[in-house]
């Protein structure tokens, strides 16, 4: 059996799936400690149990007190009605007759007296704290001798105390209901010296207090539950937020990461592109080197050749005798012109491509270079009859432009059309100015022309659309992207429209800023 075994050293894990194993595995200790590490997180929580503990809290110390404040101060005001009824009833104060006499006949019906005030009892005091007059006898004779008594009421004050069922009431007495006791101070003016006594009123509120328990019962569940709730939902939603705060740091961490193996490929890419770069420079460098060197080298026979063939063409040393000889001097010598071009059309190309062909821009009349390159065509053209029209929309047009340049767009433009023309063909050449300022150079031919299909082949260097063994036209397919290049290096629009059988129609759009008059 064969044995597989995993390289650990070529074992790259999918970060992907790693990213989501780790948000699947985001345990509870790890929200917790993420709560405490994000401050915002640390503060909802501690808000969220803060809530959640006041709502009770404000229930039982300040909603119960403040029903508590509000039964003693209704109770309070029934008890300085009653009291005044009381004061009138039993005739005491400043204008009271006799204390005793009163007392008897007050106490001849005390029930009725009660039920008709709704009380629970009550006491009368003379102005030491003595017990004067009771509804329970056995207080009459009793004295008050609490601060309460002469610090507040036999100073002209009302004084009123809640005592809840089972505690010991102002006087001590242990009371089995729920009973609002209040003193009602006897006299008509202020100071001391106006104190006549007072009534204590026993109100039983057990009925109004159980109520008001039972309410604030009701109530203290209700906010315990509400701030469970509302705990409980933050909760939720804290870790909700938790889970997503752990989970953008997983996915910050693995984009870290992520980062720096993409910064530490992108640094290895970079170093191959550079030794790459540093190795098509050096053969660019070694190419125009050669081709320097091999133009020097073939120019200067090529020259003679072509010297020599046009000696003897012109038969300037005697006659070459038979026809023939004339006929090969004729080939010999297009041969070689034929030869010159093509170094001349691939140095250019070469030095186009290094960025060596810088323009040379100066003042120049575009109609006078135009019909200096249409003399320097004129005989190529007669020898194809081949008939070259000029049109010239403008006439005095001046521009900025690379002279030499300039003459050899139109010279490669022209060329092309006289040679894919047929005999008795036609060649246009137009001048004139386009709509946003600039002018434009369109050369048109009657010639073979170009199918769509292989117009983007000829833009390219050495591009021809048949190869050289049906080629009827002889050439090195550089003349369309030397004219593309230098129209380049004039911020010029290059435009090629063809049909087959119908002719080409070329167009290079010069910007406004090269037109300097016209």
């Amino acid at each position: 059996m064969t044995e597989f075994k995993q390289t650990p050293s070529n074992f790259e894990p999918d970060n992907e799936a790693v990213l989501i194993l780790e948000k699947k595995n985001i345990g509870f200790s790890r929200q917790i400690k993420a709560v405490f590490k994000k401050r915002y997180l640390r503060n909802i929580l501690f808000v969220s149990f803060f809530i959640a503990i006041i709502f009770p809290l404000v229930d039982r110390y300040v909603i119960y007190p403040l029903f508590f404040d509000l039964i003693i101060e209704n109770t309070e005001e029934e008890a300085i009605r009653s009291a005044r009824l009381l004061v009138l009833e039993l005739e005491v104060g400043p204008e009271r007759g006799d204390s005793h006499s009163s007392s008897d006949h007050f106490l001849h019906d005390p029930e009725d007296m009660i039920k008709a005030l709704g009380l629970m009892k009550f006491k009368v005091f003379a102005p030491t704290g003595e017990t004067i007059i009771s509804t329970d006898e056995v207080d009459v004779g009793k004295l008050n001798k609490n601060d309460y008594f002469f610090d507040i009421v036999a100073k002209g004050h009302v004084f009123t105390k809640l005592v809840r069922k089972d505690t010991l009431s102002l006087e001590g007495e242990l009371v089995g209901q729920d009973v609002v006791e209040t003193y009602v101070p006897i006299g008509g003016g202020e100071g001391e010296q106006a104190f006549q006594g007072a009534i204590e009123i026993y109100y039983d509120v057990t009925e109004r207090m159980t109520k008001v328990d039972h309410l604030l019962n009701i109530t203290f569940y209700i906010l315990s539950a509400v701030a469970i709730g509302l705990l409980f939902l933050v909760l939720w939603t804290l870790r909700s937020a938790v889970v997503v705060s752990i989970e953008r740091d997983i996915a910050d961490t693995a984009l870290v990461e992520a980062n720096s193996n993409l910064e530490k490929r992108v640094l290895e890419r970079t170093l191959e592109l550079n030794l790459e770069k540093e190795r098509v420079e050096l053969a660019s460098r070694t190419k125009s080197e050669f081709l320097a060197n091999m133009s020097h080298e073939i120019r200067t026979p090529l020259n003679a050749i072509i010297g020599f063939s046009e000696a003897l063409q012109q038969e300037m040393f005697g006659p070459l005798g038979s026809d023939k000889n004339a006929e090969y001097i004729s080939d010999i010598r297009r041969s070689g012109e034929f030869l010159l071009e093509l170094i001349n059309d691939i140095l250019d190309i070469s030095r186009i491509e290094a960025g060596e062909m810088e323009a040379d821009f100066e003042e120049v009349d575009i109609k006078e270079a135009t019909e200096a390159v249409l003399f320097f065509v004129k005989e190529r053209a007669k020898s194809n009859r081949v008939t070259i029209n000029t049109e010239y929309r403008v006439e005095d047009l001046h521009a900025f432009v690379d002279k030499r340049q300039f003459k050899q767009i139109i010279l490669n433009l022209l060329t092309n059309s006289i040679k894919f023309s047929n005999p008795g063909g036609s060649v246009s050449v137009r001048l004139g100015m386009v709509s946003d300022g600039g002018f434009s150079v369109t050369i048109s031919d009657t010639g073979i022309g170009i199918a769509e299909d292989y117009q983007s082949m000829v833009m390219e260097p050495f591009g021809q659309v048949a190869g050289s063994m049906v080629r009827k036209h002889e050439g090195t397919g550089l003349g369309l992207p030397i004219v593309k290049a230098l129209a380049t290096n004039h911020d010029a629009e290059f435009l090629l429209e063809s049909t087959v059988g119908k002719g080409t129609t070329v167009t290079v759009i010069f910007p406004k800023k090269t037109v300097l008059r016209f």
